[in-house]
């Protein structure tokens, strides 16, 4: 009956067997370099979804600064004008640029101001 390889000759033939050969058919040693540097993995996780991160367009965060401020329906108004141009420097980006939602956001909260600002007008001349 045949005897089972111990856990060094399997190894030992392992690690044979994945060296390359040389022209010869000889077996190469293991690099010196394949010791020297640690082994790289791939990211996982948020790890891997945080470096491939997209840079946000500086208008589209002006907007939602403004959008939430307001500053006496000024910051409406300049958060309306902002959000616009960043979705239309997003779009021309094919999305390299990231921030489209910030914009979305400002873009609410300007137009709502500027509703509220409409409305208190027309109720100020209605009366």
């Amino acid at each position: 009956m045949r005897q089972l390889p111990t856990r060094a000759e399997w190894e030992g033939w392992q690690e044979r067997r994945l060296r390359p050969t040389n022209e010869a058919g000889r077996r190469h040693p293991p690099a010196v370099e394949d010791f020297d540097r640690p082994p790289t993995r791939r990211p996982t996780g948020a790890r891997a979804r945080a470096d491939h991160t997209q840079p946000t367009n500086v208008l589209a965060v002006v907007s939602l600064a403004f959008g939430i401020l307001w500053l006496y329906w000024l910051g409406s108004l300049i958060a309306v004008v902002t959000g616009h141009i960043a979705r239309r420097q997003i779009r021309d980006s094919h999305d390299v640029a990231g921030g489209d939602a910030l914009a979305v956001v400002g873009l609410a909260f300007g137009w709502v101001g500027l509703g509220v600002l409409l409305v208190i007008l027309l109720a100020a001349t209605g009366s």
